[in-house]
């Protein structure tokens, strides 16, 4: 039976989430209130499956199946017929609000809802649905075609039972869910955050560069959590390496009292004027991938990590993962092939 999924919000989530609906089968339809937002979306889409086809993430047949899936509109009456809704709008609290209290009563009862939000409370935005216990988080990284881990968050109404299909009905999606309670930030985010904190702090205090702690994620860290998670390195090191590692390092760590770095609050005064220079790194040297000669650069990264990936699709995945940060440098990787 075909179900029908609203995606509401045209922008990269939105455009991204299409795709993941669409090739699982879903009628996918993209709702936006400007036109200009819905041509964006459908440009988006269109270079995603570009990117996927080259790399062999998908046939051209079953891209081109996708796409007569997905369906772009402006009129609201689309979420009157739909089995789910996922919201990808701005986030602010009051403009999610007015959203969810006109489109919470439009659509069918057995519908489930859900927002893509990365920070508001989902029992905060559950105030202005109706039936809020239908209603519950689902949040995914960017971008979401790619990236396999999704957040169910369950709000204080939010049904049991409710969460457990949202849970299976993402597994079908081909993807990874993990449920969490209602907490600032989720899990993603606060892991994410709590990392970033101390990154500032460490730079701050001139113990290494940007670049240099980029580096030691990118070439080191980032690749071992990848392929185990942080409680997964911690039992292969053994429970003595840890104990003393924590006994001595977590003193010296930022902590939640300290205030926002003041090497930030300096950047965003001086250099954070306009959205466009909003970025640690700002000169276009610093963001290019180093050559494939380098022997730390992320393409020879990706090589080396290639022979530890076993299943092709994963390894395509992460091959293309990098194209999206870097799309200059596809000539340059050449991946080992999985046996």
């Amino acid at each position: 039976m075909s179900h029908t999924v609203v995606i509401a919000g045209a922008g990269v989530m939105g455009a991204s989430l299409a795709q993941v609906y669409a090739l699982a089968g879903y009628q996918t339809i993209v709702y936006d209130v400007v036109e200009a937002g819905l041509s964006k979306g459908r440009h988006m889409v269109d270079l995603n499956q570009e990117t996927m086809i080259r790399e062999g993430l998908v046939t051209p047949e079953d891209s081109a199946a996708m796409l007569e899936r997905i369906r772009y509109t402006m009129d609201k009456e689309c979420f009157r017929s739909c089995d789910l809704v996922v919201e990808c709008i701005v986030e602010r609290m009051d403009v999610k609000h007015a959203f969810w209290r006109e489109v919470s009563a439009m659509v069918p009862p057995t519908a489930l809802l859900a927002t893509n939000t990365s920070g508001l409370r989902i029992s905060q935005i559950a105030e202005a649905v109706e039936r809020p216990e239908r209603f519950m988080g689902q949040h995914w990284l960017n971008p979401p075609h790619l990236i396999p881990m999704c957040e169910i968050i369950a709000g204080e109404k939010t049904d049991p039972a409710c969460v457990e299909q949202m849970r299976q009905l993402v597994l079908e999606l081909g993807k990874s869910p993990v449920v969490v309670k209602d907490i600032p930030g989720f899990v993603s985010n606060r892991l994410q955050f709590a990392l970033l904190r101390e990154a500032l702090y460490i730079v701050e205090s001139g113990a290494a560069t940007l670049e240099d702690v980029d580096t030691v994620l990118k070439a080191g860290l980032g690749l071992r959590y990848a392929a185990l998670g942080p409680f997964g390195v911690a039992d292969f090191g053994g429970w003595t390496p840890l104990t003393t590692s924590t006994a001595t390092s977590t003193p010296i760590c930022a902590t939640p009292r300290r205030d926002i770095p003041s090497c930030v609050k300096k950047w965003s005064v001086a250099s954070w004027a306009s959205r466009a220079d909003r970025a640690f790194m700002t000169t276009p040297a610093k963001r290019q991938m180093p050559s494939s000669g380098s022997g730390t650069s992320c393409i020879s990264i990706l090589q080396r990590f290639s022979t530890s990936i076993s299943n092709k699709k994963e390894l395509r995945q992460c091959r293309s993962s990098f194209l999206i940060v870097y799309p200059k440098q596809s000539s340059s990787i050449t991946l080992a092939t999985p046996s």
